[in-house]
């Protein structure tokens, strides 16, 4: 059996409260509510959360419904929607830490 970290959990309402997509969920109904959002992306990724559950889901399938669960900040997410409106691209965009000689770009994301 597959534990999923609390904090991933914590992570994952906070983003579907704040597009109101879970306003009264908590940590018991987070697999419940996860399968449900992903159906409104990808009928797939539905399934295999249907059929597997989030813990033993595959990595891609939760990184998609992670990526979705991002974007619809931008469409659902006042306050972000506000706070990104008069920003430059140059101030959204983080700089790398470093480059090796290959010229491959490194973050450093804390």
């Amino acid at each position: 059996s597959f534990i999923v970290s609390g904090r991933y959990v914590d992570l994952h309402l906070t983003l579907l409260k704040k597009i109101s997509a879970g306003k009264n969920i908590g940590p018991a109904q987070f697999g419940s509510c996860m399968t449900k959002f992903a159906y409104r992306f990808n009928r797939d990724d539905g399934d295999h959360l249907d059929e597997y559950g989030y813990s033993k889901a595959r990595i891609e399938t939760k990184l998609r419904v992670l990526k979705d669960l991002l974007e619809k900040q931008f469409d659902r997410n006042q306050a972000m929607k506000n706070a990104v409106a008069n920003k430059t691209s140059s101030e959204l965009c983080s700089k790398p830490f470093g480059r090796d000689r290959l010229g491959a770009s490194y973050w450093l994301i804390l």
